[in-house]
């Protein structure tokens, strides 16, 4: 089974961000993908960095994660139970500064972990990554918390990579010592942060 987000604009001008929707289509091994089914509300999109993240869950559900920065930036978080998409939702408060990136979202049975990076664009030795989880399926979600060494910091400008697996959870990015030394770090707990 393969998933699919995509953003659609509604405007083809190709004059600066443009305004559209997200959308999800699933396929099956040798068959047609499905019909289109909307994600978001309407949002400006314009930069390739700023994609969507999807993850599947137990039960069909489908959990998608994307930053939002017509205005000032937001991760807002949908999610697909009963074949339909939920109302989208901001699920970041406090750690926002900086961010030009998209999120990754990561699953595993009742768990919901969403991460990104944030802080200073000017001094990238300061970033880090933060997280917050789920353990309702996404229903709600706890307090933000920073889960990587701030002496690492974060390179502004890379994504990073998520995934919960037999309990372990796991987080690849690009780090930005003494604002210039990139090198790709490897955060790893099977205990919570």
């Amino acid at each position: 089974l393969m998933h699919l987000v995509y953003f659609k604009p509604v405007d083809s001008s190709g004059r600066g961000p443009a305004l559209g929707n997200l959308y999800y289509r699933y396929r099956l091994s040798n068959e047609s993908w499905s019909d289109a089914e909307l994600v978001s509300g309407f949002f400006r999109h314009g930069d390739a960095v700023r994609k969507a993240s999807v993850a599947a869950g137990d039960a069909g559900s489908i959990h998608v994660v994307w930053l939002r920065s017509d205005e000032a930036p937001e991760y807002f978080y949908s999610r697909r139970i009963d074949n339909r998409f939920e109302t989208p939702r901001s699920v970041v408060k406090n750690n926002l500064g900086g961010v030009e990136t998209e999120a990754s979202i990561a699953v595993l049975e009742n768990q919901v972990s969403i991460v990104w990076h944030a802080g200073s664009m000017r001094r990238e030795s300061s970033r880090q990554v933060f997280q917050v989880l789920s353990v309702d399926r996404g229903v709600t979600f706890g307090d933000e918390i920073a889960i990587s060494d701030q002496r690492l910091g974060a390179c502004a400008c890379c994504g990073l990579v998520s995934s919960l697996r037999n309990d372990e959870f796991l987080v690849a990015y690009r780090s930005a010592v003494n604002d210039s030394g990139r090198h790709m770090q490897l955060l790893r707990s099977n205990s919570g942060w």
